[in-house]
């Protein structure tokens, strides 16, 4: 019975290759890539073409951040009645914004910022700021529910300053 079937397939795939022909392709002549010299370009097309490629991605990436600001959006106000459940949450926003070069603008102060929930208040925490001014870790914040979010564009990371020793010549 299967030795049947199989013969029946191989029969049928014969008859369908028989059909096929192979479609003629003249924009595609095999001989010619790498044989011709390429076309110098000028430095007007190539400022153009980077200018308007640019263009064209600021325009995605404001249309995806406007995209998630909405979505996120629909939280605003609201929260779990558990302190894991609302960490929880904001570690998949970070990650979600981090992915896209985005973070959360503070409401105090306008800075780039982390989402957090801190165990302080009741038992289900309070959302906070976590951001850096001047070199200081400050929290900014403390309600219960969800802020108002923004966002805005991650800042780029600052090298850090290591300590050098001394080489003894």
């Amino acid at each position: 019975m299967l030795y049947k079937l199989y013969n029946m397939s191989r029969v049928k795939w014969r008859g369908f290759l028989n059909l096929a022909k192979p479609i003629p392709l003249p924009f595609l002549n095999i001989r010619r890539i790498g044989m011709s010299a390429p076309q110098p370009i000028s430095t007007i097309e190539a400022e153009t073409a980077l200018l308007e490629l640019n263009q064209e991605l600021n325009r995605l990436q404001r249309t995806i951040r406007l995209a998630i600001q909405g979505q996120l959006s629909k939280m605003v106000g609201r929260s779990f009645d558990d302190l894991q459940k609302n960490r929880e949450l904001v570690d998949s926003i970070h990650q979600l914004l981090d992915s896209h070069g985005l973070r959360v603008r503070c409401l105090e102060c306008g800075h780039p910022a982390i989402l957090r929930v801190s165990p302080r208040g009741d038992s289900s925490g309070v959302f906070v700021f976590d951001h850096t001014i001047e070199g200081k870790r400050t929290f900014h914040g403390g309600r219960k529910t969800v802020p108002i979010i923004r966002l805005v564009a991650k800042p780029p990371r600052k090298p850090r300053q290591t300590l050098a020793k001394p080489s003894t010549v």
